[in-house]
C-alpha cells in the first residue's frame, strides 16, 4: 500500500489483521524527495505519472473515489464533496468522467 498526501493531518488507520494475515506492507511517498533523490526530470516524471494512470486504467491501483461525474456535472459534484462524508467529517473524494461514454 501507498499513501500519497497527507495535507489532512489525519493518521492512516490500518487494520492489524490485513498487515499480518495478508502480508500488506506500507510505503510513503512524498514527491518533492523523490525528485531530488532521483534526479527526476521532466520525461521521467511524466513516464512515472503515465505508470500510475495505466495501473489506475487496469484496476491494479484504487483511488477511493466514493462516486463518480460526468465534467457537465460538477455542481453536482462539489455539492457531494462538500455534503457528505462517513463520518470523520473529511469530503469524499469524487471522479470526473471526461469521456463520452
Amino acid at each position: 500500500m501507498v499513501t500519497y498526501g497527507g495535507m489532512s493531518k489525519m493518521p492512516l488507520t490500518i487494520p492489524t489483521g490485513l498487515l499480518i494475515f495478508r502480508d500488506i506492507r506500507l510505503r510513503g511517498y512524498w514527491q518533492s524527495r523523490y525528485i531530488v533523490e532521483h534526479q527526476a526530470n521532466d520525461d521521467s516524471r511524466k513516464k512515472m505519472v503515465d505508470e500510475i494512470i495505466q495501473d489506475v486504467i487496469n484496476g491494479n491501483l484504487n483511488m477511493g473515489y466514493t462516486k463518480e461525474f460526468r465534467l457537465e456535472e460538477y455542481r453536482d459534484a462539489l455539492n457531494y464533496n462538500w455534503n457528505t462524508s462517513d463520518g470523520d467529517g473529511l469530503p469524499r473524494k469524487v471522479l470526473f468522467r471526461c469521456t463520452e461514454n
